[in-house]
Order: structure tokens, then C-alpha cells, then sequence
């Protein structure tokens, strides 16, 4: 039996010699094309992975900066008052005539 199955695989290539090479052919185009489409699947996913991750980390790094600066303005903001304030209680407890006053008093 098995000698017959070779017999007839032989007669099979010796009269349809071409049918095994298009199957062969046809079965490698199938792979390759398979080959490339998960290529693509693949880079297609890797770069929007890479584009979610930069995404991510640009939006992070911006609401970083943006509550730095908003704390930095703020405290600005309070020094600035702060200084304001104990400017005018200084200005205003400020009697020039304080020194010269006190200078005479040193002769009486």
C-alpha cells in the first residue's frame, strides 16, 4: 500500500508537475503575507503604545510645571503683600522729628 501511494504520488508530479510548485508558491505567498500583516499589526501597536506613553508623560510633566508656577505666583503674591504691609506700619510709625527730638533732650 504504501509502495502504491508512492507510485501514485509520483505519476501525480510526473503529470501535473506545475499543480505541487503553485501549491508551494501559493502556501509561501499565503505565509509571507501572513508575515506582514503581523509585522504591521505589531508596529502599529508599539507606536501607539510609544505615542500613549509620550502622551502620558508630556501631560504629567505639563501639570508638573503649571502647579509649580501657580504655587511659585502665589507665594509671590504673599511676600509681596506681606512686604507691602509691614512697609506702610514702618512708614507710618515713622516720626522724622523723633531723631531731632531726641537729640535735644540728650542736652537738657
Amino acid at each position: 500500500m504504501i509502495l502504491g501511494g508512492m507510485i501514485f504520488s509520483t505519476e501525480m508530479n510526473h503529470l501535473f508537475p506545475t499543480t505541487s510548485a503553485v501549491a508551494v508558491e501559493s502556501l509561501k505567498n499565503d505565509v509571507e503575507n501572513l508575515s506582514l500583516q503581523a509585522t504591521d499589526l505589531a508596529e502599529k501597536r508599539i507606536d501607539e503604545s510609544a505615542n500613549k506613553i509620550v502622551n502620558k508623560t508630556s501631560n504629567t510633566l505639563e501639570n508638573g510645571i503649571n502647579n509649580v508656577e501657580n504655587k511659585i505666583t502665589s507665594e509671590i503674591y504673599e511676600v509681596k503683600e506681606s512686604s507691602q504691609k509691614i512697609i506702610h506700619e514702618k512708614v507710618s510709625q515713622f516720626d522724622p522729628l523723633e531723631p531731632i527730638q531726641n537729640f535735644l533732650k540728650s542736652f537738657e
